[in-house]
């Protein structure tokens, strides 16, 4: 284990990586799935939803706590110099997809549906 790593240091290790995996039961966002990505790094990941948010599509899913699964996918992506490169690809173009300030506008755009839904139930449906 590396234990805490320095930011200046984590895209050199994304880089270096053949995998990352990200086999959390708990998440807040995901953002070192979209590090890995934006490095070029494949990534395999739980199913929890703030991961599989996180990552779009671009990288691998499998069930939370199962580790035969977990096995099977990463065997998958490092037996297969194809799938690396197709996940390194999307991964990048996700990464790209998923910058602070769509991420803010998404986010806000929430807020107000969730405010618009508040005050309809407040006011009985009227605006």
């Amino acid at each position: 284990m590396l234990g805490r790593v320095d930011d200046a240091v984590l895209p050199g290790l994304y880089q270096a990586a053949g995998v990352v995996v990200m086999p959390s039961l708990a998440e807040g966002f995901g953002m070192p799935v979209l590090e890995a990505m934006a490095a070029g790094t494949p990534v395999v990941h739980s199913d929890h939803p703030a991961l599989v948010e996180a990552a779009g599509g671009a990288g691998l899913p499998f069930r939370m706590g199962d580790a035969g699964e977990l096995a099977r996918v990463l065997a998958r992506v490092l037996g297969s110099e194809r799938l690396r490169g197709e996940l390194s690809a999307s991964g990048r173009s996700r990464a790209g997809e998923c910058t602070w300030q769509q991420w803010g506008c998404s986010a806000a755009e929430a807020l107000s549906v969730v405010s618009s839904e508040s005050r309809q139930a407040v006011h009985g449906g009227l605006t």
